[in-house]
């Protein structure tokens, strides 16, 4: 997913830590590759993706959802772009 325009200075944050102890091995047999006890959330939120606008990332019965915020009195003229891939 790419956010074309979005705004540089985008604040990203974890919302409601868990406390869980797993690990991820990204590629290979590699230790060096391994990822250990990463933190985890139920929720990531990201602060003025575009003027007035957050976003919100979250789990939902197995699956990965987004919402995008609409900061009060956002006017919904505004003009951006966004662009899926997969």
């Amino acid at each position: 997913m790419k956010f074309l325009n979005a705004d540089p200075s985008l604040k990203i944050n974890g919302v409601a830590g868990r406390k869980s102890v797993f690990s991820y091995l990204l590629s290979g047999s590699n230790e060096k590759n391994r990822i250990r006890n990463p933190y985890e959330y139920r929720r990531v939120e990201c602060t003025n993706l575009f003027p007035m606008i957050n976003l919100v990332f979250y789990k939902c019965e197995n699956e990965l959802e987004f919402d995008y915020l609409f900061v009060s009195g956002t006017k919904f003229d505004l003009n951006f772009s966004i662009k899926y891939t997969y």
